[in-house]
């Protein structure tokens, strides 16, 4: 730190006034031209990188040519006994938060005019802020607005997550493609600009969240509110500005700074813009509850359950707003806590109850987070005029809804046409197939069937089977031929039946995509979506097909789009946060799991994988919390062994040998629990116990790799292989290795087992050349991850020791 009174260079320091992660700020006097700058000495770290250096020296000779008096003006680059250093033009004020609670909305439009002049003087020498926030614009005692920090080399588009698990950094006005780490252009200032222009007009920022995760998730996937919502005495055209602002995709936005000043000129002058809030706004949503079953037969739930299914799709085919569900989780659902949870603009809640041969149906609409019921009504009929109590339930609400929150409402054809016999065991059947259990798919098999030998013509019930199938097929619980074709089977007949059934086709898409014939999956999704373009399942599963065949951007768009339309859907969530690990965004990969457990608290899946991104950024305390978490709520078979090989690198044997014994005797791939169990052995000193349990894992795989579904697996042979060298059977195990690594060259976590069957073998520099490519290929582990194993030397891995961050 230099101190009031000395010297650096040419400038004498009066004062410190800052500092941040570029460097310190000091108020100096430029003792050669005899003018008081702001004068950045950038830290030692920065300091150190040539190419930093590089970039700071373009970067300032760019800034200083804006001409703009709202643009801090750049006096000199240079360097000063080896210090780089960067002397600004020095603003006397206010930053823009501290002042904008005082200011009337002609002011506040004026500051927001100014930046935008500054914004666009800027981009017209070719320079992108990256780090505009209110704190980097002061406000002279004139009102005059001064944009700080351009030109000084900025990167914020890689946050980074902290040993402790935190994610670090400013996130409150980062663009979604500095989220996700995409190039950037003049469009992200756009975006942050909208946000400053949100907070200042409104007092409240679009994005919020109670901690960075949601943040995040919140930029990337929810839509900002209106600003009216939030001042009522702002003019309607401030929601077109503030909502063409924040649009995530940047070709939705504004072209360029330019046509900012023109909107907002016009819009003053004009006053009002015709139709202006009718072309803006933010989705309006509604999340229908679970309808709670009130039957004394609480084994009637499955018909509640699939009922509200039924209400949700056949309601959002009769409004334009998003219909969605809630997410089937075991926690309360008090309303406040559902508008809390879902943040909807309205909650459905509602019950049925059989009694004798009648059904009764109740709904309640909510609004204002909760506090209020906007509507209510009960419907009763006799049990086989089900489908007139949905149709003219659904009907009722949908005109309702359209009063209170002014959307369409539209009339079609009902769509449910069977006998209330077939449609009981019909649901029955759907019941059961979404546990995935195989016991629960043979059931649902006969309910299925059972639904058809009463109607045979009821499509949803073909289709249904067809799903069963497939999924028996890939679940490895039937791998046969017969099963898999039975599934193309039933999706045709189901179109034969109803033609614009999009589940039907979804059934056909399935097939197609279990089968390797990506084109006609694809072609069939598409399909189902063009029937019902807010069908969000059949989006999902576009997704899922993109992301088997590693296409992952398109992935991405196509579970944005189901997030959509089904905004709390918990497996659209999961997509997200798998293709983002795939990609190692491991910052957003946390924010959708963070956001799918506050939306299901008891989703293990969501913990499970949480777990893993937390254990390759090497955050072990928090991987092992999640894991546990998973345990508890069943999320994964993994799970066991998970948490079993955290205990283990922690060094606490005792609670590693009791999770891998129970994941043993849970039968899930006991191979690598009984490879572990080894590896903890030979940590204690037991290799007679060691060798017992690797030559048990020897023989478990090779009875695994005897099944017929599992015949081939390099999963299972890349643990045969590993165990194979720790009981010295060298030549076995250098065989399976290569043939591993030939075959599985594009799949990191093969190729991270080959890495570790090396390093047994003593071949530190095939070790290392292998790791190099594990940790770059697809589910490959990070160098952290790799750096935390006990299998490698430590001093003698590829990239060296560091600290290696999970980046946005």
């Amino acid at each position: 730190m230099l101190t009031p009174g000395s010297k650096f260079g040419n400038y004498k320091i009066q004062q410190s006034v800052g500092s941040g992660a570029m460097g310190v700020i000091y108020k100096a006097l430029d003792t050669q031209l005899d003018r008081v700058v702001a004068l950045k000495l950038i830290n030692e770290e920065l300091a150190r990188s040539h190419d930093y250096r590089a970039r700071l020296a373009d970067e300032a000779r760019a800034a200083a040519k804006i001409d703009s008096p709202h643009v801090v003006k750049v006096w000199e680059q240079s360097e000063f006994q080896n210090q780089p250093y960067i002397s600004l033009e020095y603003v006397s004020g206010k930053d823009l938060r501290e002042i904008a609670g005082d200011l009337d909305f002609d002011q506040k439009i004026n500051m927001a005019r100014q930046i935008a002049e500054g914004l666009q003087a800027a981009h017209s020498c070719g320079l992108i802020h990256r780090d505009l926030k209110p704190e980097n614009i002061k406000v002279t005692e004139n009102q005059r607005v001064k944009i700080l920090d351009f030109g000084l080399a900025k990167t914020v588009t890689a946050e980074s997550v902290d040993q402790q698990g935190n994610i670090e950094g400013t996130l409150q006005y980062l663009s979604p493609e500095q989220l996700t780490g995409e190039p950037l252009t003049f469009a992200s200032d756009i975006f942050t600009f909208g946000i400053i222009t949100f907070e200042l007009l409104t007092g409240r920022r679009p994005f919020e969240g109670v901690y960075p995760a949601a943040i995040i998730y919140s930029i990337l996937h929810e839509d900002p509110p209106l600003a009216t919502d939030f001042a009522p005495d702002l003019p309607d055209w401030v929601d077109g500005l503030t909502s063409k602002l924040l649009a995530k995709q940047p070709a939705n936005r504004f072209e360029n700074m330019t046509s900012v000043l023109d909107f907002i000129d016009i819009s003053l002058k004009h006053k009002e813009l015709p139709g202006a809030k009718e072309k803006v706004g933010a989705r309006q949503t509604v999340t229908v509850i679970d309808l709670k079953n009130l039957s004394n037969d609480k084994s009637w739930d499955y018909f509640s359950y699939g009922f509200t299914d039924d209400l949700i799709n056949e309601l959002s085919r009769r409004t334009d707003l998003i219909i969605s569900a809630e997410p089937h989780t075991s926690y309360s659902r008090d309303v406040r806590d559902c508008f809390k949870r879902f943040r909807s603009d309205y909650v459905i809640v509602g019950s049925m109850m059989k009694w004798q041969k009648n059904i009764r149906l109740r709904l309640n609409i909510y609004g204002e987070a909760g506090d209020k019921m906007l509507a209510g009504e009960r419907y009763e009929a006799d049990s086989s005029e089900i489908f007139k109590i949905l149709s003219h339930a659904v009907n009722d609400v949908a005109t309702k809804l359209a009063e209170i929150s002014g959307s369409n409402s539209f009339e079609v054809e009902d769509i449910f046409k069977t006998d209330i016999a077939a449609y009981d065991y019909y649901l029955k059947g759907k019941s059961y197939y979404h546990t995935n259990r195989k016991e629960d798919l043979e059931f649902a098999e006969q309910m299925f069937e059972k639904a058809l030998a009463i109607d045979p013509n009821l499509a949803y019930a073909h289709s249904g089977l067809s799903d069963l199938y497939s999924s028996q097929y890939m679940a490895y619980y039937d791998r046969c031929q017969e099963k898999i074709e039975k599934a193309k089977l039933k999706a045709e007949k189901a179109i034969a039946i109803s033609p614009d059934l999009p589940e039907a086709h979804r059934s056909l898409g399935r097939y197609y995509m279990f089968v390797g014939d990506f084109a006609r999956a694809e072609e069939s999704f598409l399909k189902a979506v063009a029937i019902n373009p807010k069908y969000a399942i059949g989006y999902r599963t576009l997704a899922w097909l993109k992301e088997i065949a590693g296409d992952h951007d398109k992935a991405i768009q196509w579970a944005k789009t189901a997030l959509r339309y089904a905004p709390n859907d918990l497996e659209t969530l999961l997509l997200l946060s798998i293709v983002n690990m795939d990609l190692r965004k491991y910052t957003v990969a946390l924010a959708t799991l963070h956001r799918a457990i506050e939306l299901a608290p008891d989703y293990g899946l969501a913990y499970q994988n949480l777990g893993t991104v937390y254990q390759r950024l090497g955050v072990l305390d928090l991987a092992q919390e999640n894991f546990l978490q998973a345990i508890k709520y069943k999320g994964d078979p993994n799970a066991l062994i998970d948490a079993g090989y955290i205990d283990m690198l922690n060094g606490d044997f005792v609670k590693a040998r009791e999770k891998l014994e129970e994941s043993i005797a849970e039968g899930f791939f006991p191979f690598i629990a009984y490879y572990f169990l080894g590896r903890i052995e030979l940590r204690s000193d037991n290799p007679k116990k060691a060798e017992e349990y690797f030559l048990k894992s020897i023989e478990s795989a090779e009875e695994w790799e005897s099944k017929d579904q599992h015949k081939g697996n390099p999963h299972i042979t890349a643990y045969r292989a590993i165990a194979l060298a720790s009981v010295g059977r060298k030549d076995e195990a250098k065989l399976l290795l290569e043939k591993l690594e030939k075959d599985g060259k594009e799949d990191g976590t093969i190729l991270y087992n080959v890495g570790r069957g090396y390093a047994i073998l003593g071949d530190s520099e095939k070790t290392k050349e292998i790791l190099k490519l594990a940790v770059t290929e697809h589910a490959g582990p990070t160098e952290k991850e790799v750096s935390i194993d006990d299998h490698f030397d430590q001093s003698n891995l590829p990239f060296g020791e560091r600290k290696v961050h999970g980046t946005i």
